[in-house]
Order: structure tokens, then sequence, then C-alpha cells
């Protein structure tokens, strides 16, 4: 190239390097006086802009999903509400570097995030439905024939309670159900009419630097049906105890099951109205086995005059026998006269209950929490709480001021854990 200029300065001319591709343009104007550059890379003839690329790429819903659960709402704590699984199909990698988040209530996030290996890579605020995550600074990498997986996060905005709002649902109430995803076929702002059928995900071919779209719905984490979370200001947590219970024996007392009810650490204290203990009893031969004289215990200390404890058929079973239907079962509701807070670490309750009869070798009894309700989340009052036939009625006391008057109240919907099975045999 040196040599081209001194050849050029000998002949005399003046030569400008014009600021098109790979040309070189003879002027007659006088030495050194160089015309400003003007190249346009648009309009310019010698340059062409990447296009759509044929390089497939697919997102969808991953197989594992966060688990259905309560979230406890407000504080810097990032949840994973759903994860997402991307393959970049053929010879040809990908990189994410932005997508839409797409909610049903923005109301219910004060931040939400795109995840991967349990780090964040962008963040946005979301105001009314959906907010860009720019991840200029951190792509999201999917290497040519491979998959990855990555999550949305969110973190969750103080439960406010309706007088603070006027009522209004339009705010980060306790029950609000948490939905959060991936738009699609948004197409204002920075999003163009290509993403009409597409998700509102801006990618591009790592070899080519070609814009990739991908095809897709909206995909928000309400729509697993596997995958159900709610907000709530606090909630409370079961931890079976095992019993060193001795076999049964007819003439004794037996303690049914022995739990402790806690208090979520940062959402503070709940309330406790009513709980219910499904009760199986196996029969052996000629077994006259019965159980009555239920009593509650909190720690060591009798508290069955603060409560009522009852069958389905609303018979007293602190004076009346336990009955069972035909497959063996029956329930032990225990309702408080007054509600009861638990805090922190909570209590420890136990059920116990007098056995009667003749008790024979291969009786036994199995006791675990009843569950009516698994996926549903309700709130109202009390009363309506009790009506719709909640087994484990609660409060996370959200509501100012609270009682049972109060719209604070809901079911054993995803508490955890009221799967613990507690086993008395002979």
């Amino acid at each position: 190239m040196n040599r081209v200029i001194a050849l050029l300065a000998v002949l005399g001319s003046t030569f400008i390097f014009g600021c098109g591709r790979d040309e070189i343009k003879m002027m007659d104007s006088p030495p050194c006086m160089v015309p400003p550059c003007t190249f346009d890379a648009v309009n310019d003839p010698h340059t062409k802009l990447p296009e759509e690329t044929k390089t497939e790429l697919t997102i969808d819903y991953s197989v594992w999903q966060p688990p259905s659960r309560i979230l406890v709402a407000g504080g810097d704590v990032w949840h994973n509400i759903v994860q997402y699984k991307a393959c970049a199909k053929g010879d040809k990698g990908v990189q994410i570097l932005r997508l839409n988040a797409l909610t049903n209530a923005g109301y219910n996030f004060w931040a939400v995030g795109v995840a991967q290996n349990g780090a964040v890579r962008g963040i946005t605020v979301i105001n009314g439905t959906n907010g860009d995550i720019d991840l200029l600074a951190k792509p999201i990498p999917v290497p040519a024939g491979n998959c990855i997986n990555f999550e949305l996060w969110g973190k969750l905005a103080n439960v406010q309670s309706s007088s603070s709002v006027a009522g209004s649902k339009q705010a980060p109430r306790s029950g609000n159900v948490i939905s959060l995803g991936i738009n699609a076929g948004l197409v204002n702002g920075r999003w163009d009419v290509a993403y009409t059928n597409h998700l509102n995900v801006e990618a591009y071919d790592t070899t080519s630097g070609a814009r990739v779209l991908v095809e897709g719905k909206p995909l928000l984490s309400d729509k697993l049906p596997f995958s159900f979370m709610v907000m709530r200001k606090s909630k409370p947590y079961i931890n079976r105890i095992p019993a060193l219970n001795p076999p049964l024996e007819g003439g004794k007392e037996a303690t049914l099951y022995t739990h402790q009810v806690s208090a979520d650490t940062f959402g503070g204290a709940v309330s406790v109205k009513r709980m219910t203990y499904a009760v199986s009893i196996a029969y052996a031969a000629k077994s006259t086995m019965s159980l009555k004289g239920f009593r509650l215990f909190r720690g060591g200390v009798d508290i069955t005059d603060q409560v009522t404890i009852k069958d389905f058929r609303g018979h007293d079973l602190t004076k009346e026998t336990f009955e069972i239907d035909t497959v063996n079962l029956g329930h032990v509701q225990v309702t408080w006269k007054n509600e009861e807070t638990v805090n922190g670490p909570g209590n420890v309750y136990s059920l116990k209950a007098m056995v009667a009869g003749n008790v024979v070798t291969g009786d036994s009894i199995s006791v675990l929490f009843s569950r009516g309700n698994t996926t549903t989340a309700v709130t109202g009052t009390y009363a309506d709480i009790a009506k719709r036939g909640g087994t484990f009625i609660w409060s996370d006391q959200s509501e100012v001021p609270h009682g049972e008057d109060s719209i604070d109240w809901t079911d054993e919907a995803l508490v955890e854990d009221m799967t613990q099975v507690q086993v008395l045999a002979r």
C-alpha cells in the first residue's frame, strides 16, 4: 500500500481515499483538500446489512419448574418463578441480548430479572404489564446444536392492606396469583412488525450477526398446571415431630400426632384458627379398638378448653367415640375459640386420645393432616373459608385491622408440609 501511495505522489495527482468500501477516488482539488467522510452504511451500495437468518432457535418451558408454593412478599429477595429451555438447532450458535417480560400485574413486582446458573444477568422494573430486560452486558449464549436453561426471577412488592388502597384490587394484595413470563407479539417500541407471531426475544446468529426470530406465543408461569404460586405477607410451616409411642393398648392414652407450626421468619406472625387431621384405622381380626376423649396440647399444656374438637358430623370428640366411614377413615377437626397467634419458631401441638376396646396384634392407626384444597388460592374472612370447607384455616395478618372478619384468611393450599404421616400400631 505504501508503494502505491508513493507512486501516486510521483505522478503529481491528488487521490482521496473515499468512505465507500475498497474504492479510491481521484480529484483535481489542491493537495491536502480532503472532503469530509459521508459514508452511510445503510445506503452505500457496497454495504449489505445482515438479514434474518434461517438459524433456528426454539424457546419453551423447561421440563423442570419451580414448585408450586406460597411466596412471602417484600424484601430484597429473588423468587425463581419460571424456567425455560432454549435450543439452537444446526451448526450456528445464538446469543440472546434482550427479552420482554410479561405479567398479569406489574404492581406485584418491584423488580424482574433474567437469571442463569444462579446469577441474575439483567433486570427491569415493570410499569403496567411488561418491560424489556437488557442482556447486552451479559448475553445468554446458546451453543450450536445444544440447549441451555434460563429463568425469570421476581422480587415481590410489599403486601398492602385493603384499607391502605381503598379496597382496590389493582395492588399487591394477599392472595394475588403470581404470573410472569416471556411476551410475544408485541410490536411497539423497539419491537418491529417481525415480532407479530414471535416471542419478544432479541437474538442474533453468532456467525453472521443476523437477527434470529423465535416463533411462539406468550410463555406465562401461571399457564403451567403444576407450577402455581401465590403471594402472602407471611406463611406457616408444619413439621411433624416423631412420637415415641408405646404399642397401642386399651385403656391408655395415645399421642396420635405431634407437630410444630411455625411462622416465616421474614414475613412475621400468622394466625391459626382450624387444624384438621385425617385418622385411618386398620383393624385386625377380633379387634374392637376405638378412640374417644380427644385432647389437644400445646407443648406439655392441655389446651382442650381453648378449642373445640369435632368430627365432620359435628360430634364432640372430647366426650363421644370417634367414628370412621366405610373405608376406615375419619376426620378430627380442631377449631380455636379465639385465633391462635404463631410467631417465629412457633408452637408444638399434640393430638391425643384414649384407646378403648379390645386391641389386638395387627391393629394400627395412621394420622396426617387433612387437605381438601391443594392448588386454588382462596382469600376471604374466616367464615368464608370455613364455608368452603377449609381444613387448615390460617391468616397472614395482612389486613389492618385484623380479625375473624378481615379479608386475610385462607386455607391449606400450598402450606408446607402437610403430607407427613404418623403411624401407631399394636
